[in-house]
């Protein structure tokens, strides 16, 4: 029990007390960090939560924008980076998709439910390690236990979190979040793209050469239904869930 005389400071780190200009600017002068810093963080916290998104966005014609510029810069920076990232591991996963159908073709199945049994639980796993477990290795301290066992070079567990704090839900949390919603929205969007958008383009430019009925009838018909690979995704996505 602290005493009367004893005096308990803990910092702001949700921003909950207002910030003035006139403190954040004084606190830019004396040389704070422009993007760290408490009070120039929570006064730009609180100006895009006062005027929206768009005061982050130039031009910096005002003084509130002007002193945020460097923490608006940022935070679109780490904006780019994590849509940069969700495309990354939307590509991958249709790479390994196509990857394992090709390689599929040379193991020869006496039954199709072992096919597909096989299918989605190489696309399975190889999804959720994609989509949820690389970004927690690379944004996870260790402390170098990894490099206890020679693998120091992977530079996994290297990252700037060693505990569940704001700053990882901020980071990491919406870097996964929205590598899950794209990855459910991908997987009902692209058979949608296939049958309307690339079909029909197919049959455009493909139709004029084709010389017997059977391949005019394979330019017509729609592809199968591929449940190995609609289930994959599926799992991917609660799993995620579940997990985070």
């Amino acid at each position: 029990v602290a005493s009367k005389d004893e005096t308990t400071v803990r910092t702001d780190e949700h921003c909950e007390n207002a910030v003035t200009y006139q403190a954040a600017w004084l606190a830019k002068v004396s040389g704070d960090d422009p993007v760290e810093a408490q009070r120039i963080r929570c006064f730009c916290t609180q100006q895009v939560q006062a005027v929206g998104t768009m005061f982050m966005a130039p031009p910096y014609d005002t003084a509130e924008k002007a002193l945020c510029q460097e923490y608006s810069h940022n935070e679109l920076m780490k904006f780019v980076y994590m849509t940069v990232a969700v495309v990354v591991v939307l590509i991958v996963n249709q790479v390994v998709l196509l990857l394992f159908v090709g390689l599929q073709r040379w193991i020869r199945f006496e039954q199709a439910t072992r096919l597909a049994r096989h299918e989605m639980q190489l696309l399975f796993w190889t999804q959720l390690v994609n989509t949820g477990i690389c970004n927690l290795l690379v944004s996870i301290n260790l402390h170098n236990w990894p490099g206890r066992f020679g693998l120091a070079w992977t530079m996994l567990g290297r990252g700037p979190y060693d505990d569940v704090s704001p700053a990882w839900f901020v980071v990491v949390g919406t870097s996964l979040t929205g590598c899950i919603v794209c990855q459910a929205g991908s997987a009902l969007a692209l058979p949608v793209a296939a049958a309307k958008v690339i079909g029909p383009l197919k049959l455009r430019f493909m139709a004029h050469g084709v010389r017997s009925q059977t391949a005019l009838n394979d330019l017509y018909m729609f592809p199968e239904w591929n449940m190995a690979l609609r289930l994959a995704q599926t799992m991917n996505v609660v799993f995620c869930a579940l997990l985070y």
